[in-house]
């Protein structure tokens, strides 16, 4: 029996989620090579999903709208508790104040965002930011649930069929501002986002893996096999552009699939990937050759 058989999550609610999967769907739209995206993060990559909501820390109101959702769910949850962290020392980088701040989160067993902490370190001034936490019975174990059975997918090479379960399950957290959570319920979500983008992979779907790994990286940029993932997505990438279509964007892409590799090096030996980093040497001077020519390659 899984874990949420005898709680409040049913066949119902897997119902309601198949309704609202297009939707969520349409957020990982395709990263063409011709197409240009308002959401670069890494290069050519753009993130999408779950991490639209680093667009919500532009709004006018941010800190005012995360007061009112606390307001919102602790009407519902009386017991709620108010947890927030101060980010006032970003403004005036100060590493001190930074290293106490990540001492502190350690201790308590939090992650923050690496997409929070590139923002404000790039000024972005923020006053404080919610903690967030998944409830137990109601979020968390039915997301890792779900996981699980996409993981069956996974081994069983059904790759469709495992992304509709990863889908499923980050519907679950789709409107949670994950900026700062406990650091094993983030880990499972950037579980969930890097084998969406290794299925995506598997099928052929470079462009869509490269966007979902886009997306477990604004969460953990350390995470390795989705570093590895975006790197193999944008080699295959430019590949499939040797006819010179956009050499361009095929240098941009391979040069973000070298840094990519050169912050795991480690990963690269799990990963059995230690031909990875010469191919795509290989292929981005031909490629530069190429555009230096004005010519395909």
């Amino acid at each position: 029996m899984n874990d949420y058989d005898d709680n409040e999550y049913d066949d119902e609610d897997e119902d309601d989620m198949d309704m609202d999967m297009e939707g969520y769907a349409e957020d990982y739209e395709e990263c063409d090579f011709d197409e240009d995206t308002k959401d670069l993060w890494d290069g050519f990559w753009g993130y999408g999903g779950l991490c639209s909501m680093m667009e919500h820390l532009d709004g006018p109101n941010f800190v005012e709208s995360q007061q009112e959702a606390f307001l919102l769910e602790k009407g519902r949850n009386p017991f709620l508790k108010e947890e927030f962290i101060a980010l006032g020392f970003y403004q005036h980088n100060c590493a001190a104040h930074r290293v106490n701040l990540n001492e502190a989160m350690s201790v308590q067993k939090l992650h923050m965002a690496d997409g929070l902490v590139r923002r404000l370190e790039q000024g972005m001034i923020l006053p404080r930011i919610r903690i967030c936490r998944l409830d137990e019975e109601l979020e968390l174990k039915p997301l890792i649930d779900l996981k699980q059975r996409g993981d069956e997918k996974l081994v069983e090479e059904k790759y469709e069929d495992a992304i509709d379960l990863y889908t499923k399950a980050l519907l679950i957290v789709e409107n949670k501002d994950l900026y700062v959570a406990p650091r094993d319920q983030i880990e499972q979500i950037v579980a969930v986002l890097a084998s969406i983008a290794e299925c995506e992979f598997r099928l052929g779907n470079y462009s869509e893996a490269g966007v979902a790994s886009t997306d477990a990286l604004v969460f953990m940029k350390d995470h390795g096999k989705s570093r590895i993932c975006r790197a193999r997505s944008g080699l295959e990438l430019a590949k499939h552009e040797r006819d010179g279509t956009d050499l361009e964007k095929c240098v941009e892409v391979l040069m973000q699939a070298q840094k990519d590799l050169e912050c795991t090096f480690a990963a690269q030996e799990t990963w059995g990937c230690r031909n990875l980093k010469p191919e795509i040497t290989m292929e981005l001077s031909r490629a530069q050759n190429g555009l230096m020519y004005g010519q395909a390659y």
